[in-house]
């Protein structure tokens, strides 16, 4: 996978992947998206084929438009824009997903499947109920098969999965603190997380890469222009 900072992509051969799925986490408006669509347009090379699933309510039409102009020599022709509605539907698409990539592969056999949600848990935070365990129980089972299924399709067809992640905020002794929603169900299938965060700066953005374990970090800063995150 090619991330559209070139320091990130140096810092990310340091780490130790495990195999696991990436997370892109942040604050609300932070650039979470925009960052998601650089990298998806990144990666649209003649022999990567990149699906980008939505799961919001507004198609990112036009900042795709707009950053799209930084890559009007790639081969955009290969890239797919789905928009999804409710999470059941997220996980029946994901869970027939496989269907989809063994007939790109059966297809083109040398080319690498990128996938990208936007967001992996926004629909399952919409529907969390604080007073329903059995439904939360439910939620929690079918994110965890949706991941796997995932894990499964990044091990076995060449795929490399990229899933944009939102932010819980919970106490923890007396402090609040931040942390990428899902819990301990997404922390089991992650390799490394990539973490957007504001700088004192305007249109700063500090990324900050992150093992499964929390233990390694390393930080960059980058601005955020019309077109993108830029290297400084």
């Amino acid at each position: 996978m090619i991330f559209p900072l070139k320091e990130l992509n140096t810092q990310i051969q340091t780490f130790d992947q495990d195999n696991g799925l990436i997370s892109i986490w942040g604050e609300f408006g932070v650039g979470k998206t925009t960052f998601a669509l650089q990298t998806a347009l990144s990666n649209c090379t003649p022999l990567n084929y990149v699906i980008f699933i939505y799961t919001k309510p507004n198609l990112p039409l036009k900042s795709l438009s707009r950053i799209s102009q930084k890559f009007k020599e790639n081969n955009l022709n290969d890239f797919l824009l789905y928009k999804i509605l409710d999470f059941s539907e997220l996980y029946d698409f994901i869970h027939n997903f496989g269907q989809i990539v063994a007939k790109v592969k059966k297809n083109r056999e040398d080319i690498k499947i990128l996938i990208i949600i936007d967001s992996i848990t926004n629909l399952y935070q919409i529907e969390l109920r604080k007073n329903s365990k059995n439904k939360n129980v439910t939620l929690n089972y079918k994110l965890n098969q949706i991941l796997a299924t995932l894990k499964y399709l990044k091990l076995n067809y060449t795929t490399e999965i990229l899933m944009v992640n939102n932010i819980r905020s919970i106490r923890r002794e007396n402090q609040t603190i931040e942390i990428p929603a899902g819990g301990k169900v997404m922390d089991f299938w992650l390799g490394y997380s990539i973490k957007i965060e504001r700088d004192k700066k305007l249109n700063y953005r500090k990324i900050i890469l992150s093992n499964r374990t929390g233990t390694k970090q390393i930080s960059t800063l980058t601005t955020l222009t019309k077109l993108g995150f830029e290297q400084l």
